[in-house]
């Protein structure tokens, strides 16, 4: 080894180590019938695995679908190692390589060439087999379509859609003149050579991805920058509350009728102020006001508050404060099919909404009524002073009292499906939302308050 040639010792070394890796090359590539990498009971999400002998691949296909090329790649620690990855029609593809981000299709964000923001060239500190994990999905939507916040998307029929991926690299060795990030870019791309490449993981990494899995699963607050957006995992469907202003539609039109007269008002809000975002809050947020309540270790059971920090629509005025307690609870259920129970399993989750400092619009009324209690049968004016107007100011706010006038809010409830993927939406009734995930059971979202079980109750009674 002395006498070798200083590019000779490295080329032995991963010799060497291709022997004791064994003959298979290649990776797995495994294709699922959902976007959510979803091997389901008994394999049946998986349409296809098998081992190929290319970082490369390319699918034609008429409905979602999502793919993983994983597996191992050689590298050596005497060479800078710059990747090159290419993707056509994808909704959501990254590539990881020892658990660094290398690249992605810049769909879910863009980010630049700063250092840190990629690991890639990707530097290596020893020789030997590294993990290599390649995520692509499509969600059925191609383009300008892929947005994450639409909600819902449909499948595509015809024609089909070729998905692609390829993954290659630029080499040079560590300690030459010229090897930096600016020069590795300007060599020539390679196609990785299948010897470099194992299909096998070793079963350290085979644990850590089984226990990823198996956390990644249920309700919660999976986004985790939105305290208001519920979602399930693995299919990444999601219940997204909004608190909104009710707007005084005199004034509104109002506003309106003067944004066409003013240059100066032209453009600005119209409908509803509403608070869609917010989470644990800390010095310096704008958003709503979270305090936890209980919280069950299994996920199954939540609660937390709520208060609002918001401006009216109509005016630059802070609105009152709502504080709103929002619990959920969840469940499975097996649909009726021929008549009996035994079809096709169904997912509930239940939101109950609780007003905590809400009280009535109070003005001083008089109205007339017998006087049955000295039985004359006459009638009397009886005048109603529960609070004195001026101590309710004009947002609806009791400063006395600390409550709000909550008639001026409403929430909304949404459904949608997080990070591209795939699903429709119904709505089922004026407190039932339904989502299908694409290839999974449908989950009903159902919503519970005070306010709406006084409404039934009137309806019934009024029956």
């Amino acid at each position: 080894l002395m006498s070798t040639p200083p590019l000779m010792v490295p080329l032995i070394i991963i010799v060497a180590m291709m022997a004791e890796r064994g003959a298979a090359a290649g990776l797995n590539m495994t294709i699922y019938n959902n976007t959510a990498f979803y091997e389901g009971v008994g394999g049946a999400g998986v349409v296809s695995r098998r081992v190929v002998n290319s970082s490369a691949f390319n699918i034609r296909t008429k409905t979602p679908i999502s793919v993983a090329l994983t597996g191992q790649i050689l590298l050596n620690e005497t060479l800078s190692y710059k990747f090159d990855c290419a993707f056509a029609n994808t909704s959501l593809s990254f590539l990881w390589i020892d658990g660094h981000l290398v690249c992605h299709d810049g769909t879910a964000f863009t980010l630049n060439d700063s250092p840190g923001n990629y690991d890639n060239p990707l530097i290596i500190t020893s020789p030997g087999w590294y993990p290599f994990r390649l995520r692509v999905m499509f969600n059925g939507s191609i383009g300008s379509s892929c947005d994450e916040e639409s909600g819902e998307r449909a499948s595509v029929t015809a024609p089909a859609v070729a998905i692609a991926a390829s993954v290659r690299w630029a080499l040079e060795e560590k300690g030459s003149s010229s090897s930096s990030s600016s020069s590795l870019s300007s060599l020539p791309l390679l196609t990785i050579p299948p010897e470099h490449l194992s299909p096998s993981m070793t079963p350290l990494e085979m644990r850590r991805e089984a226990l990823q899995h198996s956390l990644a699963q249920g309700w919660g607050f999976w986004k985790h920058h939105n305290l208001l957006s519920i979602v399930k995992l693995p299919e990444s469907a999601s219940f997204d509350l909004e608190l909104c202003e009710i707007v005084d539609h005199d004034r509104q039109q109002q506003q309106q009728h003067d944004s066409h007269h003013s240059h100066k008002s032209r453009g600005r809000r119209s409908s509803s102020s509403c608070l869609n975002f917010t989470r644990i809050t800390h010095a310096g947020d704008d958003t709503g006001l979270v305090r936890l309540g209980l919280h069950a270790p299994d996920r199954s059971y939540a609660q937390y508050f709520l208060v609002n920090n918001m401006s009216s629509s109509s005016s630059s005025t802070q609105l009152p404060p709502v504080n709103i307690s929002i619990e959920f609870s969840y469940g499975t259920s097996k649909t009726e099919k021929g008549g009996e129970e035994g079809g096709e399993s169904e997912e509930w989750l239940d939101l109950k909404i609780t007003p905590i400092n809400c009280h009535h619009h109070r003005r001083r009324r008089r109205h007339h009524h017998h006087d049955h209690l000295f039985g004359t049968g006459k009638t009397r004016d009886v005048i109603y002073e529960d609070r004195d107007d001026n101590a309710i100011n004009n947002t609806g706010w009791d400063e006395e009292e600390g409550t709000t006038d909550c008639s001026r809010f409403y929430l909304n409830i949404r459904g949608a499906f997080r990070w591209y993927r795939s699903g429709s939406i119904a709505v089922m009734g004026q407190n039932s939302l339904r989502l299908k995930p694409y290839n999974f059971p449908p989950i009903t979202g159902r919503v519970v308050s005070p306010c709406m079980q006084q409404q039934q109750q009137q309806q019934q009674q009024q029956q």
